[in-house]
């Protein structure tokens, strides 16, 4: 399955975590430090348009490296969803590890962002979490 595809499954099936500012908050730091990694001029650091400072340094929505970077952004978000249940569920990675039968370094690799789990993998983790997810009509 396509990292755009699973990505779409995140933000249209979790309906209690999409709705959590603190991870959308997340989310535009990711930006923003990538941003600022870049040394993009920003306005002396007062951004008001993300999608303006988007477009200017990763592409108009489309292009090769806009959705490069989009697949990046949905990693990190992914991987903080899936940080923030572990820890409220109290689980070391290799707790969580065994539960799914992976290596203890899967788990660090799709916390950090670095690998995007599959769509089988993250029910599994999902579910070794002690959560479910809910088809909701996209908002």
């Amino acid at each position: 399955m396509r990292a755009e595809s699973f990505s779409a499954l995140i933000f249209c099936n979790v309906k209690k975590w999409i709705k959590n500012l603190e991870k959308v908050a997340q989310l535009y730091n990711y930006i923003y430090l990538c941003v600022m990694k870049r040394k993009i001029n920003t306005n002396e650091h007062k951004i008001h348009d993300y999608s303006a400072v988007l477009a200017a340094e990763y592409g108009a929505h489309g292009t090769p490296e806009r959705a490069k970077f989009d697949e990046e952004a949905y990693a990190f978000y992914t991987s903080q969803i899936l940080l923030e249940t572990r820890k409220e569920a109290r689980l070391t990675q290799a707790e969580l590890s065994k539960r799914i039968g992976a290596d203890k370094s899967y788990i660090s690799r799709i916390e950090k962002g670095i690998t995007v789990p599959s769509v089988a993998t993250f029910y599994r983790i999902v579910s070794a979490l002690g959560r479910s997810v809910e088809l909701v009509p996209a908002m």
